[in-house]
């Protein structure tokens, strides 16, 4: 063991009075999730609309901000795929 995780151990010891180690992870909700309904109506309203505009509209009317990876996990989660087409050519 080195010093500085001695050094980190007995200050735990100190403080909580314990020597076990830290809780790490667990289960984090999907962010998205509460705004299902809300995203579902912006894709059949606005047929073809891309990703980062679901993520712009999620940000200036809801104020949750959400990137393109994390609306594209939570689209094929509940499954729906975003397919190119022969018209956007």
């Amino acid at each position: 063991m080195s010093e500085s995780a001695a050094i980190k151990w007995l200050e735990r010891w100190e403080r909580m009075g314990s020597r076990t180690t830290a809780k790490m992870g667990g289960y984090l909700r999907p962010k998205l999730e509460p705004h299902q309904d809300f995203l579902a109506s912006l894709r059949s309203e606005t047929a073809g609309i891309a990703l980062q505009a679901l993520c712009d509209r999620l940000l200036i009317e809801r104020g949750v901000k959400a990137d393109t990876s994390m609306m594209s996990r939570f689209f094929r989660r509940i499954g729906v795929t975003f397919k190119k087409d022969d018209r956007r050519a």
